[in-house]
């Protein structure tokens, strides 16, 4: 059925009040009386409704799982046939890939395609502990406030580059899978910014791996802070992992790099993996630190060390695995490139 059940004046796209009407009275309704295992939106404005701020020139032919109404279903995204039509029709290279996505998703549904398993949304914000300045002196008096041989690490910083006036890491957020912690550093908010940046770099020297989403940008950052030693740390990175899976699934009629480039951030990845964005978790925009509270920043940095470290546990086959561990050298030559271009 369509998003709406009536077609809007000269053909345009339906405004956010006619989607409530349609969609909430009636396409909801006919989701919940099916129970689909799959749902293949045709075009920007289903998608929109079944992945809020999903974008079809994204999300297109990516197998997505997705809670709708409370069920977790699998969203194939298809671009509209009209669009194919003004690409050419029958005849265009598009067209075929658009058929044999389908006929790809028919094979699946006959060989028994299960539904998704998901995470409880009760957990997506769980075990995330943010430390405000008293409370990580307290949790430092015996020991490290984490330990792990596996952290993933994100950083929020100032700005992109390290080398820019005033550039300071504002804070930092540390996961070994079980628990995750979030703390200030150079924040202006933080009286012990001394202890932060030794308690930081004690915590990332024992692990034996580093996981981070775009490690570049943490190296740069880490590299800045505490010298050429951080190049020597053992750095893994769940944003090119990413590239590396879906360049390997080489999703026909799509530039590969740049599918890679839009599907690699953060919140799409959750989304593919776990059936929501975790940039929608919480209303914080990182440039705007300076009237942003303090525990809504940090758990908003929590929440990115958290799911970074879930991402690069995920299971991958042997021949992904080859060209992540390609990856992985790549990404230190990239960040060691831009630490020299630094000094």
């Amino acid at each position: 059925g369509n998003v709406v059940r009536c077609r809007p004046p000269d053909n345009r796209t339906p405004k956010p009040n006619e989607l409530a009407a349609c969609w909430g009275a009636y396409g909801l309704h006919d989701v919940t009386l099916h129970t689909p295992r799959v749902i293949v939106p045709l075009g920007g404005v289903p998608l929109s409704q079944l992945i809020s701020g999903a974008r079809i020139s994204e999300y297109e032919r990516v197998m997505t799982p997705a809670w709708v109404d409370g069920t977790p279903t699998w969203v194939l995204p298809m671009y509209h046939p009209s669009y194919l039509i003004r690409q050419g029709g029958e005849e265009s290279e598009l067209h075929r890939f658009w058929v044999h996505a389908l006929d790809n998703l028919r094979e699946q549904i006959l060989d028994g395609l299960d539904a998704p398993v998901l995470p409880d949304p009760s957990t997506y914000r769980s075990e995330i502990e943010c430390l405000l300045p008293a409370a990580l002196i307290q949790r430092c008096r015996d020991s490290l406030p984490i330990i792990g041989k596996a952290l993933s690490v994100d950083l929020e910083t100032t700005g992109l580059m390290p080398w820019e006036k005033n550039a300071r890491i504002l804070s930092a957020s540390i996961s070994n899978g079980s628990t995750t912690i979030a703390f200030l550093v150079d924040h202006p908010e933080n009286p012990h910014k001394d202890l932060a940046r030794h308690v930081l770099l004690k915590i990332l020297q024992q692990a034996d791996v580093l996981i981070a989403h775009n490690a570049v940008f943490e190296i740069r950052w880490l590299s800045a802070a505490y010298g050429a030693q951080v190049f020597s740390w053992n750095w893994a990175d769940t944003m090119a992992r990413a590239y590396a899976a879906h360049g390997a699934t080489k999703r026909a009629g799509a530039d590969e790099e740049a599918t890679g480039t839009r599907l690699g951030s953060l919140g799409n990845q959750t989304q593919i993996n776990y059936g929501f964005n975790v940039k929608s978790l919480t209303n914080v925009d990182p440039m705007k630190w300076k009237s942003t509270p303090v525990k809504d920043y940090l758990l908003y940095n929590g929440l990115d060390a958290k799911w970074t470290w879930k991402l690069w546990h995920e299971k991958l086959s042997p021949e992904l695995k080859v060209e992540v561990e390609r990856q992985r050298g790549a990404v230190r030559a990239a960040a060691a490139i831009s630490w020299r271009g630094m000094l």
